[in-house]
């Protein structure tokens, strides 16, 4: 792929959102000191420029952090009209924020075809949020780009940015210079790893402005690149750094709340791996603390008083996980297939309760004869998701009225039938931790999808990428 030359050229982003968010903050974090909490109302745009190192160059975005009052259309029509691309913040602690999202969506001028659009829920550093991954859809509903970011404590800030330049160049193999820096908490004057200096631009309405320029420089130019891929894994005396500098680097685990459990240690060290990896780069990582007692009861109700086995032992450790990777080496043979892993175990309140909005009933299928002492019960079953890793699918227990939860795991696509599995809740955790996340590894295990291509895939692609893979622990 040829360099991106026009050096002079920079890119218009408009950075939208309610007030609070958090939109001055990832602004200013371009500027030298750093993080700022502080607010200021102001009724016209600041701008801030970032240049991004790439494989391919340098690339100058002009940032417009737009005002926080969607009913303003005059100043957003003025500003927005002639951007290339717009990221839309809203507040991880507060649902108002999110409820405004389709409102500024609406400001965008969509109909100019390649408009890239990133959404950002910020203040993942704080301890319970109150929207989680089942309330934050409308990025799904309508193609965006979705990143959890703390600009407090310098996680992804800079994510959004890297998708915007891969749509705005249609390439999306484009990589800034050192990807590890995606999720490291970093400042500004941080290890060299930005330059920094105020220039003064002429806005494209008129008048004059200091603009901050903020070169993201990462990595060491005379490092020669890694080539193809190959197996790895992270052993306890890894050089790379130790377990705790690379696992705070990229994970949000509330420091006042968090336990050394044996499963909490074991996801650690998947994330840990991950990172070390040469050709994958984490792009969301997310620990809760600890389920507390009450909501374990409150699940244990709903499920008519038996959870599933290894339901209890795992959330007394867990409160939620989440984690999303990807594969940066073209030479994966996925084919089509994506070459990423993802990962979201949810709430145990979420799957055995009200909260998961959608909740579906089954009827049994043909094959499967209802009891006849206690018919009803076995007329309808209900799915209850657990690992909510795409849109499309999930791993689910399902429950019949009136009755418990199985304690066999199934796997379901949405709209289509489930797919029984053999193997318990714990049986599935130990699993996941050896599959990593792969892209619809769940599939591996039900009898009905073992030839689908996303598990030859999977299969194929394993023992490229990982050490170790054990090919006998995700048969059906």
């Amino acid at each position: 792929m040829a360099k991106y030359q026009d050096s002079g050229k920079a890119f218009k982003v408009v950075l939208l959102g309610d007030r609070n968010v958090g939109k001055t903050s990832l602004a200013k974090w371009c500027q030298s000191e750093g993080y700022t909490d502080e607010y200021s109302q102001s009724h016209e745009p600041s701008v801030y420029r970032l240049l991004v190192d790439t494989n391919r160059g340098s690339i100058n975005f002009d940032i417009w952090d737009m005002p926080g009052e969607v009913d303003s259309p005059d100043t957003l029509r003025e500003h927005v009209d002639d951007a290339d691309a717009a990221i839309l913040m809203f507040d991880l602690q507060s649902p108002s924020t999110l409820d405004s999202i389709p409102l500024w969506y609406d400001k965008l001028p969509i109909e100019k075809g390649n408009f890239p659009v990133a959404l950002c829920g910020n203040k993942v550093d704080l301890p319970y949020r109150r929207l989680g991954p089942v309330s934050i859809t409308f990025h799904r509903e309508k193609g965006l780009e979705y990143n959890d970011i703390s600009v407090k404590e310098g996680y992804n800030p800079i994510r959004p940015f890297l998708f915007l330049a891969r749509r705005i160049l249609h390439d999306p193999s484009l990589e800034l210079e050192q990807a590890k820096a995606q999720t490291d908490p970093i400042s500004p004057q941080q290890s060299g790893l930005l330059h920094l200096e105020p220039v003064e631009l002429s806005s494209t309405r008129g008048g004059s402005g200091l603009l901050t320029q903020h070169r993201y420089n990462t990595g060491d130019r005379d490092s020669p690149p890694s080539k193809g891929p190959r197996a790895f894994h992270a052993d306890d005396d890894s050089p790379h750094s130790t377990e705790r500098e690379v696992f705070n680097s990229s994970i949000c685990v509330p420091p006042d709340t968090a336990i050394d459990s044996d499963i909490q240690r074991r996801l650690k060290r998947m994330i840990l791996t991950l990172q070390q990896h040469p050709h994958i780069r984490v792009t969301e990582a997310r620990l809760d603390p600890p389920t507390p007692q009450p909501k374990i009861d409150q699940a244990k109700e709903y499920a008519h008083g038996i959870l599933p086995d290894g339901v209890e032992k795992f959330y007394s450790q867990v409160g939620s996980f989440t984690l999303e990777w990807e594969h940066t080496s073209p030479e994966l043979t996925v084919g089509d297939l994506p070459s990423r892993g993802r990962i979201q175990i949810l709430p145990i309140t979420e799957t055995f309760g009200d909260n998961w909005r959608d909740i579906t009933w089954f009827p049994l299928p043909d094959h499967i004869e209802p009891r006849p002492d206690d018919e009803w019960r076995f007329t309808y079953r209900r799915v209850l998701p657990f690992d909510f890793f795409t849109p499309e699918a999930c791993l689910c227990f399902i429950q019949t009225p009136g009755g418990i939860p199985e304690d066999h795991v199934a796997y379901h696509y949405f709209g289509e039938e489930l797919y029984r599995t053999r193997y318990t809740f714990g049986d599935y955790i130990e699993r996941l931790l050896a599959s990593y996340g792969f892209w619809y590894w769940g599939e591996t295990l039900c009898s009905e999808t073992r030839s689908s291509a996303q598990v030859l895939s999977f299969r194929a692609n394993m023992p490229q990428i990982f050490e170790g893979y054990d090919d006998g622990l995700f048969q059906p």
